[in-house]
């Protein structure tokens, strides 16, 4: 029961087992079975780039990458297939981060799999102190990291680099980017990347980090058994803190990019942080959730409505970085309209401090929060483990509090009711305070742009903050969603599919409905519906407002309501539902929890019955969209995806590139009669339920709002337009850019049978294949950071496979590693590969299944899928006869039957095109 005492301490969690070892080791032990049969593990040294010497600098990322490249009992790069033959897949299950305070170490382990969940807390305890630094796996290791390094490198890292100085005034972390220097990754000595390890990876800087489905007595005992005997170094360093020292001045910078393709504006008041330790803070914490919330939706309701000068903005309070916190705003600006969107971001904000908050304002905040935290307390027994660790690791790294989210729903029941107006208001000039603020803009280097100065931006601000601001109106609706509800339809026939629980349903309007109940989480419904047209249903002069179709209705809200009052109509429920047009298909995709399962159906039925045209603020979306658009072909990567998508296309009309002339296109009232043509006719379309739904309930809600719906019986079908890609072999070299950095995508094409078999094999044999390249181009040839082959086969709008194999290189190295790839091709395609990478594959596989079938969302993506396919969704439940299937030798006769066709394109800098010529 929560303290009613503001000043007694916060509790830490008791279902936790936590504790702190004689030599400084912190752990955090839990059990939680969701999902079942698997572990969260992580390892987290309270150390990162902060802490590197001059002669350092990106070694703190170095060793990162050295604790998978070899330890006593691990050596060179077997951890990694070590542990994918268990069925971590490298990457999601096994990973580690690098920032500036620490290095967190990843693993997800199964744990109904013999001793694989003792293997993962030993490899924990060998990357606390085990780590060999093997000369030949060193080197190879400085040209991977050297690729991530070159991988980041680009606008947004040099405007980053640009800012630095002044975001970080007067600190360490202006100096001490976790990626690093080159010449410092690439030469510095063996000795000199050991020592970061021996300085810093250390017991009293560690947390071990343990939550899953195991034995939380047995898992204690070992973490102290292993971890004890560790020892601190002699002497060792003492643990600094870089403090950002505080500045009077409100500091300005502004930065221009060639390559940069929005202008962005971000401000900060920064202060110094406090812990939450008692009550009292928690509660303020709150207050300050309050805060946030309100100004937000302000902030919003002038985008929605097509009064901001912004393209979107937003603003709230956090953490900062190392000892501050931080009111932040930002906003991304319209090319038009830079100083007046800059003004009017700050304007709300101020606004907000002069006349304050209403009450209507704060009871929709309250409701809000209180809705979710009702929803988190609902599925306590069903939170992932992943969500409980990253809330441990801030309470190892940054003091953050964990009292347990039935101790936090106590909290906020007894105190949210009695937050006032007046109290939430006070924050302002606490939050705002005048000193250690810092403005920052920064944009595109061009002759069109003209970025307002240093001085201009201090102006600007001065400006705003002598205003005299009207307070804001706030028009909220006490009306009904629905006014009059519609005359109930009728479920006519019932099926159920034997063996994996689900129920269809056909309604007297044509209409179905698939429905499959789960208790996967307490609150969780999900919801889909989809009929077959799509965008393919419109000529080639109309495709561009069809397109933007369900934008245009999305933006406008539903019924008598536009899209902002909708909002406020919606404050305190957990409900949303959104249309969508693909280009053979139309429906509505949302979420509920059970109390708010009727809010949803009432909506889904109004999208249909009532979409609604506001000029508007659907004009407002358009431009907002065009003003993200205008410098979009300044970016290397764009020029990069339009060469690729364009050829792919071979040069359809409908494949061209996106961009703001493209937008010049759009009639919005076509949009929206496209719209209404599409969802005219419910007879055509298939509701989706998965979740914990009770059928019962259900019923007579599906009567009512979705059997009830208009039906014809002459419902739109899908257009083949014939778009396909190009035959034969295509090469295309693009030249755009400053940056050493390539970009290489490989996709193979051609035609090929849809099956259920077929679909699965390929992409099996797709992913076995990434681990051959990962293992030959990043851990042999250090050519790449990362490597994958992704193999889809489609039955609609015809049968056709793709196979895409991308990467990252230098642009010296792309021949040589084409040339690679392509030898691993004929490999594959001339003899079955080693049965390890099938066992690897099978492993990884049945393991993501295991979980997966325990997911809503991979019930509902499967359910859709299967049915759109005409696969019988009864082998849903199935997937390990396809996977126990699998062989060297049956992948190799599926790897013979593609690797044709391909397009294959390459980015380099445009330098490169000088030297060639």
């Amino acid at each position: 029961m929560a303290s009613n005492d503001l000043n007694s301490p916060l509790p830490f969690d008791k279902n936790v087992r936590t504790g702190k070892l004689p030599n400084g080791l912190t752990y955090y032990i839990r059990h939680n079975n969701t999902p079942e049969h698997r572990a969260e593990l992580r390892l987290v040294i309270h150390a990162g780039s902060i802490l590197e010497d001059d002669d350092q600098q990106g070694l703190a990322h170095l060793n990162e990458h050295m604790c998978f490249n070899g330890t006593v009992k691990y050596p060179h790069n077997t951890l990694g297939s070590f542990l994918e033959l268990h069925g971590a897949r490298f990457g999601a299950d096994l990973n580690a981060s690098t920032s500036f305070d620490e290095t967190i170490y990843k693993e997800t382990l199964p744990t109904d799999q013999g001793a694989v969940l003792d293997s993962g807390v030993d490899i924990l305890l060998e990357w606390a102190h085990n780590v060999t630094f093997d000369s030949i796996e060193l080197e190879k290791e400085r040209g991977v990291v050297g690729e991530e390094w070159r991988l980041g490198r680009g606008a947004s890292e040099r405007i980053s680099k640009q800012q630095a100085p002044v975001l970080f005034y007067g600190s360490q972390y202006a100096h001490r980017s976790p990626i690093g220097l080159k010449p410092v990754i690439d030469t510095s000595h063996q000795s000199t990347v050991k020592r970061f390890y021996h300085d810093w990876y250390r017991p009293d800087l560690m947390a071990v980090v343990v939550v899953g489905d195991f034995d939380a007595d047995k898992m204690e005992q070992k973490v102290k058994t292993l971890f004890t005997p560790l020892t601190n170094p002699a002497n060792e360093r003492p643990r600094t803190e870089f403090p950002i020292p505080p500045h009077q001045e409100t500091l300005a910078t502004v930065n221009t990019d060639k390559e940069m393709t929005q202008t962005i504006f971000r401000m900060l008041y920064k202060r110094p942080s406090t812990d939450a330790t008692t009550v009292a803070d928690y509660r303020k914490e709150i207050v300050t959730a309050l805060y946030n919330q309100m100004l937000n939706d302000r902030i919003q309701e002038l985008v929605q409505n097509g009064k901001a000068a912004f393209a979107f903005a937003g603003a709230g309070d956090s953490r900062f970085l190392g000892n501050l916190q931080a009111f932040s705003i930002f906003a991304a600006l319209r090319q038009d309209s830079i100083a007046a969107g800059i003004a009017g971001v700050l304007r709300e904000v101020y606004r907000a401090e002069k006349t304050g908050f209403g009450a209507g304002e704060l009871e929709r905040a309250k409701k809000t929060l209180m809705s979710q935290i009702e929803k988190d307390y609902a599925e306590r027994d069903k939170t992932k483990s992943a969500n409980y660790v990253r809330e441990y690791i801030g309470n190892f790294t940054q003091k953050e509090a964990s009292p347990g989210i039935e101790y936090e729903y106590e909290l906020y029941k007894r105190y949210i009711p009695g937050v006032t107006i007046e109290e939430v208001n006070a924050l302002s000039p606490e939050l705002l305070d005048h000193a250690s603020r810092v403005m920052a803009l920064s944009g595109p280097e061009s002759k069109d742009i003209t970025l307002p100065s240093k001085e201009d931006l201090l102006n600007i601000l001065a400006s705003v903050q002598n205003e005299k601001l009207a307070a804001y109106e706030d028009n909220a609706s006490n009306a009904q969603l629905m006014a009059m509800l519609p005359t109930p339809g009728k479920i006519v026939e019932e099926k159920k599919i034997e063996g994996i629980g689900v129920t269809e349903w056909k309604l007297s309007n044509g209409a179905r409905v698939i429905l499959r109940p789960t208790d996967f989480k307490d609150d969780e419904i999900l919801f889909h519906a989809v009929a077959p047209g799509g965008s393919s249903n419109a000529s080639d002069a109309d495709y561009m407002s069809a397109n933007n179709a369900d934008n245009v209705v999305e933006n406008s809200g539903l019924a008598a309501f536009d899209a902002t009052t909708l909002k406020k109509m919606l404050a305190g429920k957990e409900v949303s539902v959104s249309p969508f047009i693909s280009s053979l298909q139309q429906g509505l995709e949302g979420h509920s929890t059970k109390k708010d399962l009727e809010t949803m159906l009432q909506l889904a039925n109004l999208y249909v019955t009532a979409p609604r045209f506001d000029s508007v603020a659907s004009a407002s979306f358009l431009n907002r969209t065009r003003s993200l658009l205008l410098n979009r072909s300044k970016q290397p990567e764009s020029a990069f995806s339009d060469t690729l998508q364009v050829t792919m296309s071979q040069y359809s009309y409908r494949g061209r590139p996106m961009s703001a002339a493209l937008l010049d296109e759009v009639s919005l009232a076509k949009g929206f009669e496209f719209y209404k043509r599409l969802f005219h006719d419910a007879s055509g379309f298939t509701f989706y339920f998965v979740g914990n739904i009770d059928p019962s309930s259900l019923k007579p809600l599906v009567e009512k709002y979705l059997a009830s719906l208009p039906s014809s019986d002459q419902h739109l079908k899908w257009k083949d337009l014939g778009v396909r890609p190009p035959p034969g072999v295509i090469v295309k070299k693009v030249y755009k850019g400053t940056e050493p950095k390539s970009r290489v995508s490989i996709i193979f094409t051609g035609d090929k049978k849809f099956s259920q078999e077929n679909k699965f094999k390929l992409s099996a044999m797709a992913q076995a294949f990434s681990i051959i390249l990962r293992e030959d181009l990043r851990e042999d040839k250090s050519g790449v950071y990362s490597i994958g082959a992704r193999g889809s086969l489609d039955k609609y709008p015809h049968d056709q496979y793709s196979i895409n194999i991308s990467f990252g290189c230098d642009p010296a190295r792309v021949d040589e590693l084409v040339a690679e790839v392509m030898k691993q091709v004929d490999t594959l395609t001339s003899k079955p590969m080693e049965a390890t990478y099938i066992d690897r594959v099978k492993k990884i596989l049945s393991n993501e299944l295991q979980t997966n079938l325990r997911e809503n969302s991979y019930w509902m993506s499967s359910l859709q899928d299967d049915d759109w396919n005409g696969i019988d969704l009864a082998t849903i439940t199935q997937g390990n006869e396809l996977i126990n299937a699998l062989t060297p030798q049956s992948l190799f006769e599926t790897a013979t039957q593609y690797f044709n066709n391909y397009v294959e394109v390459e980015l380099f800098p445009e330098q490169h095109l000088e030297k060639k010529s």
